[in-house]
């Protein structure tokens, strides 16, 4: 009797070859010729044929071994007696052209003439995944998330989706004659993080100790806890700012908030700092690492704009610029529909528009306090009747 070894879980990286070792033995008394036909299945619940969606380019043995029609590789590694083992090495290239993680597994199945045909029956499990780094794969699942827009009535402009940022035009300048600037409106519902963007070293002079930058206001929590009068120390120590150094609180606020210049117990009798200020909410999917995949956007427009233009902005620390007057939040767009439609990038009265991209693997460490928003603009008045947006992104389990 040929036995068929099983062979332990492997998980094999997206378009990247791959070992894979077969091993049989002849336990019978009797030596063998023994045939075995190796294929790829895809584990779904029950043992299904691979799909079209998933296809593996090759099964390579080291040595030996014959392509059959079907995507089989039959191995006839020769007579083999009683005891005897043997090892097929694979080289096995799995490609994946769907947006899913599946699980699939080598199948061996013995063949042999006058034996027990198809009745042994060995495999290697493995997934299939999106990792950079083959040792750090785990098990990760799509996840697609829709917005929608239309352009505010008689309104034109830059407006976001899937989060958005509130900041002011002009800096502020703080010092010991003048330690606050408020920010918001009361009573409204941002729900957002506060940050600023340094103008460049803060000064402190005439005394010792840190001269800090508080915000207080009511804060608001991810698992919805709400505090009255919180506050939160954005910067530690003004001396140790850069210019365009982007600092935020973890917590969200609510209402209205206010910056402090506090100079502590100890004092300095001058002290000062400048910076751009205001409110970042993005999406994170919940605080997680997550990659984009695809996204698609389509449209109908209301009215004609030849200074139409959609980016996706990665919300992050990196990138800043600061500005003492004329600000503009956030940093250098992913991808912008006016770079990849060229000419073609207007909108036409009661024309549709859309806007597609896959193949993507964009790395955004919602952990991280990273995230993503767009940003949409427009030049004419209510220029967009309708938007469908839809974001499809990849997580970790």
């Amino acid at each position: 009797m040929l036995v068929i070894g099983n062979s332990s879980v492997l998980s094999i990286l997206t378009d990247s070859a791959e070992a894979a070792v077969i091993k049989v033995k002849n336990t019978g008394l009797a030596d063998i010729t023994p045939v075995i036909d190796i294929s790829v299945q895809e584990l779904n619940g029950t043992d299904i044929p691979i799909t079209t969606a998933f296809t593996y380019t090759s099964i390579v043995p080291s040595a030996g071994g014959t392509s059959l029609p079907g995507a089989v590789l039959r191995w006839e590694p020769g007579l083999m007696i009683q005891d005897q083992e043997e090892t097929l090495d694979l080289d096995l290239t799995i490609v994946d052209i769907s947006l899913f993680a599946h699980q699939f597994r080598v199948v061996a199945t013995n063949t042999t003439a006058d034996d027990v045909p198809g009745n042994d029956i060995g495999y290697r499990t493995f997934d299939i995944l999106k990792c950079s780094d083959l040792t750090e794969c785990d098990l990760q699942y799509i996840l697609t998330k829709s917005y929608t827009f239309d352009s505010p009535s008689g309104a034109s402009g830059a407006f976001y989706v899937a989060g958005f940022y509130e900041s002011e035009d002009a800096d502020a300048n703080l010092d010991e004659g003048s330690t606050t600037v408020v920010m918001g409106s009361a009573d409204n519902s941002y729900a957002a993080h506060a940050f600023i963007v340094a103008g460049g070293i803060g000064t402190a002079t005439g005394g010792s100790g840190a001269v800090t930058i508080t915000v207080t206001g009511t804060s608001i929590l991810d698992d919805g806890t709400r505090q009255e009068t919180d506050s939160e120390t954005l910067v530690a120590d003004i001396t140790t700012l850069a210019t365009d150094d982007y600092l935020s609180t973890t917590k969200k606020w609510l209402g209205q908030i206010t910056f402090t210049l506090d100079v502590g117990a100890t004092g300095h009798t001058a002290y000062a700092a400048d910076f751009n200020y205001g409110l970042a909410k993005y999406e994170d999917f919940g605080n997680r690492d997550y990659t984009i995949e695809a996204f698609e956007i389509v449209g109908l427009a209301n009215a004609s704009d030849t200074g139409f233009n959609i980016e996706w902005c990665h919300h992050t620390a990196i990138g800043w610029t600061y500005a003492a007057t004329g600000f503009v939040p956030g940093v250098l767009s992913l991808w912008t529909l006016a770079t990849d439609h060229g000419t073609e990038d207007n909108l036409v009265t009661d024309k549709h528009f859309a806007w597609k991209r896959t193949g993507l693997s964009q790395l955004i460490d919602g952990s991280a306090e990273d995230g993503i928003l767009i940003r949409v603009t427009t030049t004419a008045n209510n220029a967009i009747d309708f938007m469908n947006i839809h974001l499809s992104v990849s997580i970790a389990i």
